[in-house]
């Protein structure tokens, strides 16, 4: 029960997905083949995970303990520079801008259009 409340900030937005691909199901054997589809693929994921460091748990300590200083800067780092990221993406649609035109939503969208490459 703790892993399920502690893991609700990364999983929310992916089963809230789900439970709205569910509305759109037709008949009830949909609605519980996507259930039992986000299941299967959460429950794999978990278990490979816990094998995997159960097989490792003394190499995967030592190598946690010896990465732990980098790992909370460099975590840091990306928290507060993808936090940036989304005040600089929507400061124009605050403002009342109907349609965001900054720099980073340009960036934003010439970087995931299909078939372009990548560009600073």
């Amino acid at each position: 029960m703790s892993y399920a409340i502690g893991s609700l900030s990364c999983t929310l937005a992916v089963f809230l997905a789900v439970i709205g691909q569910t509305l759109t199901a037709a008949n009830p054997l949909q609605l519980i083949a996507v259930f039992v589809a986000y299941a299967a693929g959460s429950a794999t994921v978990l278990i490979a995970l816990s094998v995997s460091a159960a097989l490792a748990k003394g190499a995967l300590a030592r190598a946690v303990r010896r990465l732990a200083p980098a790992i909370t800067r460099v975590a840091g780092t990306l928290l507060v520079a993808s936090g940036a990221y989304l005040i600089l993406y929507w400061l124009p649609t605050l403002r009342g801008e109907a349609v965001p035109d900054s720099g980073v939503s340009r960036f934003s969208q010439r970087s995931s259009t299909p078939g372009r490459r990548f560009r600073l």
